[in-house]
């Protein structure tokens, strides 16, 4: 069957945001974000493989109280 390298079977994303607007009432809103995921399948094995991700979303901002009112 060989060896299993790890990076074979890894993959992944990492992304930024930014948004910027403009109300009706002349305030400038900002927001940042960060997301990634990442992605591992095994080696086959008679045809056989198991997958699994996972994800994560992350708030940048300063003010990162939920309960914050702008």
């Amino acid at each position: 069957m060989g060896t299993n390298n790890p990076l074979d079977h890894t993959r992944g994303k990492l992304r930024t945001g930014f948004i910027s607007f403009k109300d009706d009432t002349s305030n400038r809103q900002n927001a940042y974000g960060l997301a990634g995921h990442l992605h591992f399948d095994t080696k086959e094995w008679y045809g056989l493989s198991i997958g699994a991700s996972a994800y994560t979303v992350l708030n940048l901002a300063i003010k990162q109280n939920p309960l914050y009112k702008w």
